[in-house]
């Protein structure tokens, strides 16, 4: 159990890595669109679907990752395997910050 929590923590981490550069994206993003700078937007864009496609990856290898356990391969058997197991591993402290993180972009 104790190597399942350490890939859950570092593939968190670079969830959290990928999501805090995704919001730096779109910031510039939004300050290219005010700026009508349009290779700005064009270069902002693609970072964008890099950074969501990346993101989309990591989302599925956590979810194959949990499915590797009892607790299924899904976000709610992800989220009951935190609640059970993460008295202090530090797991749920991630999700909120990822889920924090998210919820900026």
């Amino acid at each position: 159990m104790e190597a399942l929590h350490q890939r859950l923590h570092d593939l968190m981490d670079r969830e959290l890595a990928a999501t805090h550069r995704l919001r730096l994206v779109l910031e510039l993003e939004q300050d290219a669109v005010k700026k009508k700078q349009i290779d700005a937007m064009n270069q902002t864009l693609t970072e964008k679907l890099d950074l969501l496609e990346e993101l989309g990856g990591l989302d599925n290898e956590r979810i194959n990752l949990v499915g590797e356990t009892s607790y299924g391969n899904s976000l709610s058997g992800f989220l009951k395997l935190i609640d059970e197991i993460d008295e202090a591993s530090g797991l749920a402290h991630k999700w909120e910050q990822l889920s924090d993180e998210l919820k900026r972009c």
